[in-house]
């Protein structure tokens, strides 16, 4: 009786330990596959703020943010959101020092849909990346000039742009007053702008009949509403003034450094604090200003200093 008690009682403390133990082994595995599914969440997490912050890092950005790499991608993407029929090919020429910023340039080339060439040239222009177009050749599409070409629509043509990027040594710090940059003119309605036998319509021209509507109402403001609409408008609008410095110009866009050091993108008819940006001239390197208020109006120009 002695042994088949003592048999007994080892079977049952086995039995118990049996199962201790492989309670033990199912938490070990529980756990090990927490702290697995806790590191997967942490590379999500990185992966998540690092897409995050590569999105920011285009609003309203300069040029090659970091690598010529970026720069094209930042292109690519652009082609792809808009479902353009552009086949690029981008070459990085060269880098030199400007300022305080860097300046690089580019080789675009490809073919595409005369359409598409159209608003990737004005994407470049006036788009939240700066880029100054520096040369720019399209040309119809020769089907016969490669046996790489086989199917030709009729609107196909190639392009060869040369452009600079700017890049701040220490990171972008660009403010645009709207990242929403707005679409491309209709062709066709660039073309019967220049129609001397179309007829004049208010859509087409709204400043012709300006006279026939009523004058709007205007309020007198008081002091204290003026410095309360002073200090709203203060941090949206860059104030502009004869301290301030133009960096680079195109025919479209300009890059002013203002005197407290923030660098600004404006596009022509953009606000500014006090009046708008009524002119450029990548000729002569020249931004003018228009202020309009109580005292009379008054403009200001900024040179670039080349």
């Amino acid at each position: 009786m002695l042994i088949i008690g003592l048999v007994y009682i080892y079977g049952h403390q086995k039995k118990i330990l049996d199962k201790l133990s492989a309670e033990e082994k199912k938490k070990s595995e529980r756990l090990e596959d927490l702290r697995s599914l806790q590191s997967d969440l942490s590379e999500l997490l990185s992966y998540y703020n690092q897409l995050k912050e590569n999105s920011l890092r285009f609003k309203g950005t300069l040029a090659s943010f970091v690598s010529p790499g970026e720069t094209f991608d930042y292109i690519r993407r652009e082609l792809l959101r808009t479902n353009s029929s552009i086949k690029l090919d981008m070459d990085f020429e060269s880098e030199s020092p400007f300022k305080n910023m860097i300046k690089r340039n580019y080789n675009l080339k490809g073919t595409g849909k005369f359409t598409d060439i159209y608003s990737f040239i004005w994407f470049l222009e006036n788009g939240p990346v700066f880029y100054n177009l520096t040369s720019l050749t399209v040309e119809k599409l020769d089907p016969t000039a490669s046996a790489e070409i086989e199917f030709t629509q009729a609107d196909e043509a190639t392009f060869n742009f040369s452009l600079i990027g700017y890049d701040r040594k220490e990171g972008p710090k660009i403010a645009e007053i709207n990242n929403e940059y707005g679409e491309p003119e209709h062709i066709v309605n660039l073309l019967e702008e220049i129609n001397p036998f179309r007829k004049a319509t208010v859509k087409a021209r709204p400043s012709q009949y300006a006279n026939n509507s009523p004058a709007p109402v205007k309020r007198p403001y008081t002091a204290r509403a003026l410095e309360t609409n002073r200090q709203s408008a203060a941090p949206k609008l860059p104030e502009i003034n004869s301290a301030c410095e133009v960096l680079a110009i195109t025919p479209f866009s300009v890059l002013i450094k203002e005197a407290n050091g923030k660098i600004v993108k404006l596009r022509k008819g953009d606000k500014i604090y006090g009046g708008t940006l009524t002119s450029l001239d990548a000729k002569t390197g020249k931004a003018i200003f228009q202020y309009d208020n109580s005292s009379g109006s008054r403009k200001v120009v900024l040179t670039m200093q080349k």
